[in-house]
């Protein structure tokens, strides 16, 4: 890749390695920096610190010319440390986001409601979750609103039909709840494309 200039008097760009313009003769020109494009007076970019002469690197993943530790196009990180570092935190947040789908999950066997917050947390690997959630609920739901008084037993300890019911429409309604913030979440994602 080469360093140009551009002619002060002509505008043509050039070689930097040339000391007049070869289209007008002219001796007045500025550097292009050959990372961000800023035409400068002097040894390095005022705009991103890039000497004239610096031909950079190729960046392994894109092909780009790379002037600092991360690529410009692509992201690449040649900062070993930095890139550990941030695949250190990508592994942790999965793992996060899978503990609390799974820990979501299990309580919900018991107790569906719960087992919807799974629309809200997660994200990462809630996508299953929120299929077997979605069915485990309505079903859960159907069940508790079928019961009737012939179906319970006289027993002082259970719990009454309205319980049952209230049960049922809860986990209806935190069911609505999180299909509703899921669609919202996908269509600003869409949104944001």
């Amino acid at each position: 890749m080469k360093t140009m200039k551009k002619c002060s008097y002509c505008g043509s760009e050039f070689d930097a390695s040339l000391f007049e313009c070869p289209y007008c003769g002219g001796r007045a020109s500025d550097h292009i920096c050959a990372n961000c494009g800023k035409e400068y007076d002097g040894a390095v970019c005022p705009r991103c610190g890039v000497r004239f002469d610096d031909e950079g690197r190729i960046c392994p993943k894109c092909g780009a010319r790379m002037f600092k530790t991360v690529c410009s196009t692509c992201g690449y990180n040649s900062d070993l440390a930095q890139a550990a570092a941030s695949t250190a935190k990508k592994a942790v947040s999965a793992s996060a986001s899978l503990f609390v789908t799974l820990f979501v999950g299990l309580i919900g066997f018991v107790f569906p409601p719960v087992s919807n917050l799974v629309f809200f947390f997660g994200r990462r690997y809630g996508k299953i979750a929120r299929w077997f959630t979605s069915v485990w609920s309505v079903f859960f739901a159907w069940a508790m609103l079928r019961i009737t008084p012939a179906d319970l037993s006289h027993d002082p300890g259970e719990m009454s039909i309205g319980t049952y019911r209230m049960l049922g429409g809860l986990t209806l309604l935190t069911l609505g709840i999180g299909l509703f913030v899921l669609w919202r979440r996908l269509e600003k994602e869409k949104r944001a494309e």
